[in-house]
């Protein structure tokens, strides 16, 4: 047994008979989903009425007789982490960047130097929300910075779209405004979108309904620059204070004595996805620059072997000298350098 979303498409064709469009009717008014699912929408203890588990004392383990209303949120999550990942691929094809000298913007191949390819970027969020690389729909930042990156304000949100009991941080956010961790609490049911470096990402939901799992596979790919994640998240795990390199988050490693705060701790100088403009000398003699990648310990920087020295210039898509833009290839376009 499992759950399907399936679509059923019933119809007639054009100048069917009235008996014909009658039995068609017949059949409209009488078909049922989701008769064999719990559908009280009462509390399971209290009996207080209710469409979801955030309606009744779930803290002691009550939960809601609202399984088909469940099941029809949770059909919405799975579509909506589909229409994000349209949005964030819409925004890759639009910005992309060359493989190695990535600050270099492009459209196609041949606008990147030598044998570098043209990639896709994502939002790497790296300002304007509460933890760096992340977003999360509980958050304004999620319309007004995610949304704003790809040129959406109607960025699907989760039906619930709530938090439970944020202990310890701002009620409404679950972020500590002091120390700007953010924990997301069990059973809450918000939408998360997280850059991986800057041509990876990884959208999470929360679903309700758990006592069967969902027959087709959610994320079918494993080739692709998406991960996508149905309980993952909401796990009371803490993000902004974290010491992992790759996290997208610039923290402090805990040393080989496994005590935060002592002399062999390290800081974390970039994260993965992150480059640094260095200069370099052309194969002709010029001066020229080229962009060193954040390396796997995020530690510094190292200059990528693909990363092409470029002539400094304007349309390099590297600031230089007295330059206050250069956005490569989108020079002169509206909303770029000009």
């Amino acid at each position: 047994s499992g759950l399907y979303s399936n679509i059923y498409v019933i119809s007639y064709s054009e100048g069917a008979s009235e008996e014909t469009q009658d039995i068609y009717s017949q059949v409209i008014e009488n078909i049922s989903f989701l008769i064999n699912v719990a559908d009280t929408q009462v509390c399971s203890t209290s009996g207080n009425s209710c469409s979801s588990d955030l309606d009744c004392s779930y803290t002691t383990g009550e939960v809601c007789g609202s399984d088909k209303l469940k099941i029809m949120r949770d059909t919405r999550r799975i579509a909506d982490m589909k229409d994000i990942a349209i949005l964030i691929d819409a925004y890759g094809e639009e910005n992309g960047t060359c493989s190695g000298t990535t600050t270099q913007t492009c459209e196609l191949d041949a606008d990147c130097p030598s044998s570098e390819t043209c990639e896709v970027t994502v939002p790497t969020l790296s300002s304007g929300t509460a933890v760096r690389s992340l977003a999360s729909s509980g958050w304004s930042s999620w319309v007004s910075t995610l949304g704003g990156a790809v040129n959406d304000d109607g960025i699907p949100v989760d039906p619930l779209n709530a938090y439970t009991t944020c202990t310890g941080y701002s009620s409404d956010t679950c972020v500590n405004t002091t120390t700007g961790a953010y924990s997301c609490p069990v059973d809450s049911h918000v939408y998360h979108y997280r850059a991986v470096g800057a041509r990876d990402y990884e959208v999470g939901v929360e679903l309700e309904y758990t006592a069967s799992s969902w027959v087709n596979v959610v994320d079918s790919s494993t080739t692709d620059n998406v991960a996508f994640y149905t309980s993952s998240f909401c796990d009371g795990n803490i993000y902004g204070t974290s010491s992992t390199c790759g996290d997208g988050i610039i923290g402090t490693n805990v040393g080989a004595d496994g005590v935060s705060g002592t002399s062999d701790d390290s800081t974390e100088t970039c994260e993965i996805g992150d480059l640094l403009a260095q200069a370099c000398t052309t194969e002709s003699g010029l001066a020229g620059t080229a962009n060193a990648d954040c390396n796997s310990t995020c530690s510094g920087y190292t200059l990528s072997a693909s990363a092409t020295c470029s002539a400094t210039s304007c349309g390099d898509g590297v600031i230089n000298g007295t330059e206050i833009c250069d956005d490569g290839a989108n020079n002169g376009e509206y909303g770029y350098c000009g």
